[in-house]
């Protein structure tokens, strides 16, 4: 009981490059960073009936733009729902989106949504030290 109350008051340490100074992980996880621009990844997931419903991908469309807006010099989108199915355009149609996703192979579309259309997933590439500002 006493470790969860104090729980509260521990100061969290984000700079895990502190912990890894030496490691060849951390060698190897820069020179990727190097070569692609990034090395980590932050995620946001949509959870609903039918996350590609034209409502659901307007909003993880404004989603992605807010955050890139908002934090693009820190993340950088991967992959998500709106960039894959970017050939649509702007404002497809249920019809236009069950289409686009049968185009798709299953390794990409699988990458991003449940075969139950119940969950899709927002993904940014973040450089090292960009985590601690992003906490």
């Amino acid at each position: 009981l006493t470790g969860w109350m104090a729980l509260p008051r521990i100061e969290l340490e984000s700079n895990f490059q502190s912990f890894a100074t030496g490691l060849d992980a951390l060698t190897d996880a820069q020179h990727v960073e190097s070569v692609i621009g990034s090395s980590g990844e932050v995620a946001v997931v949509l959870n609903g009936p039918d996350v590609l419903s034209p409502e659901a991908m307007k909003w993880t469309s404004e989603a992605q733009e807010s955050i890139v807006s908002r934090h693009g010099d820190q993340m950088r989108p991967v992959v998500s729902p709106p960039t894959l199915l970017q050939f649509l355009g702007s404002s497809p149609t249920a019809s236009q989106i069950a289409a686009g996703v049968r185009l798709l192979p299953p390794y990409l579309t699988g990458a991003v949504l449940r075969n139950d259309r119940t969950s899709a997933l927002l993904s940014f590439g973040v450089r090292m030290e960009d985590l601690s500002k992003l906490q």
